[in-house]
């Protein structure tokens, strides 16, 4: 089945199909770029990891495996063969899904997607490459020890989103000693299919074409990729982790829009008036008028199944009490919604990143990505930009009003890493679910 997403008007139309093995593609033409971009993802990815030493860790190896040789390549003859045709390729694995990436000039997009698949279906996982891949892996999760922002993000992560969601994506130490190279063959045949998974090209490419060399690869392509099933949002509350540093970490999350949420572009422009930019409210009140911290921020993070709300700020001990304090009182205002001058500022922050989206193939293949696995049809840029112009200040602020109250407020989990707990000092004008379970 063929369909065809609208575009603006002088442009080609994205193109949408579902593929005889069960894989969504969507490719756009822009003849104004000379490069393409090629995306492959795969539900699963480190959720569907068994648990702990059972296992955690097989999509992180493979991730890094299935980049060493391919087809008839051995792992360096792979390299080699992107390096003649100018391109690049990777594979990643993220807590709800494996992604295959690679970019090159729009005459190599055959040749470059006839490597992907090599990847995809015809992977070595040679024995003799899993040692050094399973090295990596646990010189990443050593890593994290080094690294105070990436301690308590990890472990606020474990609060906030539901599992197998929550996990670091790292794996565990013990699961990635049980791996060996028949299993991990085993594991990626029996994970990565085409049923379920989604293809997006984007760039200087001819979608007839495009569609004739993914017909002719995917033929004969069996198997499924599917999501983990989801448990239940752990118990909020807050967590303070002792580390000897100059500086104190705060990390403060709670469970957030997905994208499918119909507000969720509303929620995105109240993010980012909030803690989004250097213009944002948390930067000029904590940061600028009170000089309580060297950095903040805040992100809205929206996956498909399950979505986060972060703010993150770093300060010294002295001050990481206030700073809390303040961070409080900045959150408690946003159900009073935004300014015209807040709204005008963000509207041109966001039409200015859709332009620069727009000379990207990149970024192209990442939207379209987002809204196949949305079920939604691939939007074209000026669908999108046409959505940021129907946003207006009344209906930001009635989304204020209706989802940033004192509700949304009390949800929030804080984890602290640092020398001392700042919450020793009081509650910090936090509600009291958030002292409950330190």
């Amino acid at each position: 089945m063929t369909t065809v997403a609208k575009t603006a008007a002088g442009s080609r139309p994205i193109l949408v199909r579902k593929l005889p093995c069960g894989a969504t593609v969507a490719i756009e033409e822009n003849n104004s770029l000379r490069s393409c971009a090629i995306e492959f993802l795969f539900p699963g990815g480190a959720g569907r990891d068994p648990v702990g030493a059972q296992g955690e860790g097989v999509s992180a190896l493979l991730s890094e495996l299935v980049q060493r040789g391919a087809g008839k390549r051995s792992s360096r003859e792979f390299a080699d063969a992107l390096e003649m045709i100018g391109a690049s390729a990777s594979a990643g694995s993220h807590s709800d899904a494996t992604d295959l990436g690679g970019s090159c000039l729009s005459e190599h997009a055959a040749d470059l997607l006839e490597l992907q698949f090599d990847m995809v279906r015809r992977p070595w996982i040679a024995d003799a490459e899993v040692e050094p891949a399973r090295s990596l892996a646990l010189q990443a999760i050593r890593s994290i020890q080094d690294s105070p922002p990436s301690i308590g993000g990890y472990a606020l992560r474990t609060r906030v989103m539901p599992p197998p969601l929550n996990r670091t994506g790292l794996g565990h130490p013990d699961g990635l000693a049980r791996w060996d190279g028949s299993s991990l063959r085993e594991w990626w045949a029996k994970h990565v299919g085409g049923q379920g998974a989604s293809i997006t090209v984007a760039g200087g490419v001819d979608a007839g074409a495009i569609l004739d060399t993914l017909s002719r690869l995917t033929d004969g392509w069996t198997g499924q990729s599917e999501h983990a099933p989801l448990g239940t949002i752990p118990r909020r509350g807050r967590q303070h982790i002792t580390y000897p540093a100059a500086q104190t970490i705060m990390l403060l999350g709670r469970p957030s829009a997905t994208t499918s949420d119909p507000n969720l572009l509303a929620i995105k422009v109240i993010v980012h008036i909030i803690g989004g930019s250097s213009s944002s409210r948390l930067f000029t009140e904590v940061r600028e008028r009170r000089g309580l911290c060297y950095g903040i921020g805040m992100s809205q993070r929206a996956g498909l199944r399950a979505g986060m709300t972060v703010v993150e700020a770093a300060s010294t001990p002295a001050r990481a009490p206030e700073t809390l304090a303040r961070i409080r009182e900045e959150l408690g205002r946003v159900g009073g919604g935004v300014t015209r001058e807040e709204f005008t500022v963000a509207m041109t922050g966001f039409k200015t990143a859709l332009v620069f989206a727009g000379e990207s193939a990149g970024s192209r293949v990442g939207s379209m990505m987002s809204d196949l696995i949305r079920g939604i049809e691939p939007r074209s840029l000026a669908m999108i930009a046409a959505e940021v112009d129907a946003l207006t200040l009344d209906g930001i602020n009635e989304v204020a009003a209706r989802r940033f109250g004192e509700e949304w407020l009390n949800e929030f989990s804080v984890t602290t890493v640092g020398p001392e707990d700042p919450f020793a000092t009081g509650e910090l004008g936090w509600s009291v679910p958030i002292l409950e379970s330190p």
